[in-house]
């Protein structure tokens, strides 16, 4: 059983937003933030909730919901709803899901499965390939940030959390994780949004190394890695 902060705790079974979400249970803590299972009190649906502490030197309220909402409407990117503003915290109410997938690789779901290997590859693609027709480019993609409709069977993909996400088309900052970032965003140098395409093949190389080259071709619904690099 996983631990949370004391002040994470605290709030189960306390109701935000007038009353209008119960929180329920804890989904997972991080550097940014805890995230929580919540149920809404009128329709009895269910979300996921992020805390996130306003007075954190990290904390971009503003460009975090922004940008999300500017392309939250595909359907392979995680639905952002609203965001709660509650004292010394923001709240960031989104869709629930089973999980990332970076739990279900760990679990070989993946293993043999070209055919399920290509179709997830290609819903990020698709949703990545909005996210840059729309100037928002993520620059934190790697499988933590990518959550899954179910953890067997038929899985659909959805990429969340964008944090660090800009809308500029070059960047010399170092950020996002190591082993998933550019040789040129390592070394802070001025690169183009397509260092995205850099997280990608390290995304499918993460999978199978048996995937084959066609998911990188035009048959992927039309899209195309080339297309990303525009």
């Amino acid at each position: 059983m996983p631990s949370y902060p004391a002040s994470a705790s605290q709030l189960l079974g306390q109701t935000i937003d007038n009353g209008a979400l119960r929180i329920e249970a804890i989904l997972g803590a991080g550097s940014f933030g805890v995230v929580y299972r919540a149920l809404d009190t009128q329709s009895g649906a269910h979300y996921a909730v992020k805390r996130v502490e306003k007075a954190r030197s990290d904390y971009y309220q503003t460009r975090e919901t922004q940008l999300h909402a500017l392309v939250s409407s595909h359907p392979h990117v995680l639905t952002f709803h609203r965001e709660i503003d509650a004292d010394h915290y923001a709240f960031f109410v989104y869709d629930v899901c089973a999980g990332d997938l970076h739990s279900v690789i760990r679990k070989l779901t993946f293993f043999r499965e070209d055919e399920l290997i290509k179709r997830v590859f290609v819903q990020i693609v698709d949703a990545l390939d909005y996210c840059h027709s729309r100037g928002v480019y993520h620059r934190d993609l790697k499988p933590e940030n990518i959550l899954v409709s179910s953890k067997s069977g038929e899985i659909d993909v959805f990429i969340a959390d964008f944090g660090l996400a800009t809308t500029s088309k070059m960047t010399s900052s170092s950020c996002g994780t190591p082993c998933f970032m550019s040789p040129g965003v390592l070394l802070s140098l001025s690169v183009m949004h397509c260092s995205n395409v850099q997280s990608l093949i390290c995304l499918q190389n993460r999978w199978c190394s048996t995937i084959t080259r066609t998911i990188l071709s035009k048959e992927m619904c039309g899209h195309s890695v080339a297309s990303l690099l525009k």
